[in-house]
Formats: C-alpha cells, sequence, structure tokens
C-alpha cells in the first residue's frame, strides 16, 4: 500500500496486485498497526471485498464502525442483511436497465449519452447509530444538493 495525502487529512490508498491470501496479510498488517497510525476508515471498490476487510479485521478487536468505518460498492443485495449492514455506494442498475429498455425500444440517438449517477446507501457499517441495521439512509446525490 501507499501513503498518500488527501485535503491535509492522512490517507492509505491499497492497490492490491498479489493473491487474495496476500492481501488479505496486508490488511491484517495495516490493520494491526497503532490507532494513530491505522485509517478510520476505508471505501473498497467491491461490496466483497468490504466484507473480506470487516472479517479480517474484527478478530483484531477493532468495531464496525466505532474504530473503522467501512463502505462498498455496488449495493449487492445482501449488503443489508449482514451482521453488520454495509453501507454501499449503489450504481443504480435497476435505472440502468429501465433507461437501456426505454432507448432501446423508442427514441433513441446514435452516440447519444446517457449518465446514471451512483447514489451512497448509507448503513451501520459507516455510522454507529444502531437504527441504520433496520432503516438504511439513503443519500440524496450530489446534483439533487447542487440545484438547491
Amino acid at each position: 500500500y501507499a501513503g498518500v495525502l488527501f485535503d491535509g487529512l492522512n490517507g492509505c490508498l491499497f492497490v492490491s496486485e498479489e493473491t487474495e491470501k496476500d492481501d488479505l496479510a496486508q490488511m491484517r498488517t495495516i490493520f494491526s498497526e497503532p490507532a494513530a497510525m491505522r485509517p478510520t476508515g476505508v471505501v473498497t471498490f467491491m461490496d466483497y471485498w468490504a466484507f473480506k476487510l470487516i472479517s479480517e479485521i474484527r478478530p483484531l478487536g477493532l468495531r464496525i464502525p466505532g474504530d473503522v468505518a467501512v463502505v462498498g460498492f455496488n449495493n449487492t443485495p445482501w449488503t443489508a442483511y449482514a451482521e453488520v449492514t454495509l453501507s454501499s455506494v449503489s450504481i443504480e442498475e435497476h435505472e440502468i436497465a429501465r433507461l437501456m429498455v426505454e432507448k432501446l425500444t423508442g427514441d433513441y440517438r446514435a452516440g447519444e449519452k446517457i449518465a446514471v449517477e451512483p447514489r451512497l446507501i448509507v448503513r451501520a457499517s459507516s455510522a454507529p447509530n444502531s437504527d441504520l441495521h433496520a432503516n438504511p439512509v439513503e443519500q440524496t446525490s450530489v446534483m439533487d444538493e447542487l440545484a438547491t
């Protein structure tokens, strides 16, 4: 992994080119560091890796989200049913499918670009409020915030 600086905050960028076994060993090493040296939050590129991360760091005595907040990506169905429900970025696949069918069966112009904004679904893995286990919070989009 490589240390980076984000807007004056210490951060960590972990780039994996190894096997899963090696990646998990690196995760354990990173999160075995003293509290002042380890990340307090992680965003993974897949929900799978978020769950793997949680399974590796909980035996180290770290609390999710108390010590480490974890966010996945893709909002796969099991994120809402885990012991610690997982915050995740939704790619809005239902909206993508709806738009695709609409364009294929209706008015589509060659070269037309369509963007679907992802959405953060906040659950217990990144927010200490235990009510989020049963009632996830769907964040408003950045575009909605800019429009107001």
